[in-house]
């Protein structure tokens, strides 16, 4: 009895801490960035994103290459969203997630951080966001993101 009992325990316990695993359909198709890559197929308009406890892995793919963002977790960047942002420093990228439904990939241009694309679980959902939108309900956190970082 005692045998079952530690089996099913380990069972509740692995399959609490096991890792989340999304699919995105993005509003826009998004370019890869393949180095000698044909621009015609270096695009995608999915990305995959697997949560594991405070690591976050965002991949997308052309038909040339694929990429990853490593993103850590600093926490939720905005209470009415609740959106979590995991962010690569190195590569100076990342993405927030919303309520497990929604995910906005961002990066620094001209030395400051905007949103790349949008993204949505719901293939429909995802053809009716707008980046701008979200800008505006992240613009605070993108103005403040080296400071969140050194914390």
């Amino acid at each position: 009895m005692k045998k079952i009992l530690l089996f099913l325990s380990a069972l509740l316990i692995n399959g609490m801490v096991s890792a989340q695993s999304f699919e995105f359909t993005l509003n826009k198709v998004l370019t890869v960035g393949c180095g000698s890559a044909n621009p015609l197929t270096d695009m995608t308009k999915k990305v995959d994103v697997v949560i594991d406890g405070n690591k976050g892995k965002l991949t997308y793919a052309s038909l040339n290459c694929k990429k990853t963002i490593e993103g850590i977790n600093i926490g939720v960047v905005n209470q009415s969203t609740q959106g979590t942002a995991f962010f690569d420093e190195r590569e100076k990228k990342g993405f927030i997630i919303e309520k497990n439904e929604k995910v906005i990939l961002f990066n620094e241009k001209d030395e400051k951080y905007q949103v790349a694309t949008v993204g949505h679980i719901d293939k429909k959902l995802a053809k009716g966001l707008n980046p701008e939108s979200e800008e505006a309900n992240y613009g605070d956190f993108f103005k403040n993101i080296d400071k969140l970082i050194e914390a």
